[in-house]
């Protein structure tokens, strides 16, 4: 019951590079669909604590590798547990969203014999494993996962970490670079064509797709509905 809670929770925090509590804070207002992917704006954290900087994430599908496809994630979660139903609902209702994520994970890591083997022949154990995992592991990959990756003003922006001395200046958020962290993210190969694919879609949106859609995420609202659409296109691809 929770692997699908467990298992869309983790692609966010990955994707997003972000604390686990910004995560288990998202409503259905932060996200919207622009062009080829999903966006989703964080309102506040821990460095910036007003809401100031509010930078859209942009959240990318990988139709080859759907298990890591925050888009594929998505579509399944809303159709298990049900959207939002309203734009200041929580996208993973209910409290203490942070202690089941890490509750699910090292149940995982410790009922999955080929994992544990993988961490005995590491010398590590399922409490060296937290939430906070995710956010390091995915600005390790995107910073040290390939030769050509981003610059680290932009690492630290998509992952909402403090911009110090020139840089908290001189350099501001550009969706470009923003775009490219989140190709890596996604696990799509940097040295292929197909690190620009696009994601599963509709060739033509026509009322038999809006009403699978609302069959399928009953009660959504209507701002919802661009970012349900391209959720259902992932889910029967």
């Amino acid at each position: 019951g929770e692997d699908i809670f467990c298992h869309t929770f983790a692609v966010c925090a990955w994707v997003l590079m972000c604390r686990v509590s910004n995560v288990a804070e998202l409503r259905g207002a932060h996200l919207s669909w622009e062009n080829d992917s999903i966006v989703i704006s964080m309102v506040k954290h821990k460095a910036d604590q007003e809401g100031e900087r509010t930078d859209p994430k942009h959240c990318y599908a990988n139709p080859f590798n759907p298990s890591a496809c925050v888009v594929t994630a998505f579509a399944i979660y809303f159709a298990v547990y049900g959207a939002p139903t309203a734009r200041h609902n929580a996208v993973f209702e209910g409290s203490r969203q942070h202690d089941r994520f890490v509750d699910a994970v090292r149940r995982v890591l410790e009922n999955n014999p080929r994992l544990k083997a993988e961490m005995d022949r590491l010398g590590i154990t399922a409490e060296d494993v937290a939430a906070h995992s995710f956010r390091k592991g995915g600005r390790s990959y995107a910073q040290g996962g390939t030769t050509g990756g981003p610059s680290t003003p932009s690492i630290l922006l998509r992952g909402l970490w403090a911009l110090e001395g020139l840089d908290k200046k001189y350099v501001r958020y550009e969706a470009a670079a923003d775009q490219f962290i989140g190709r890596i993210l996604a696990m799509l190969d940097i040295n292929s064509p197909d690190f620009a694919v696009l994601c599963p879609h509709f060739d033509v949106i026509d009322e038999t797709v809006t009403d699978a859609v609302r069959c399928c995420f009953p009660g959504a609202p209507i701002e919802l509905e661009c970012v349900l659409v391209n959720c259902l296109a992932s889910l029967v691809y």
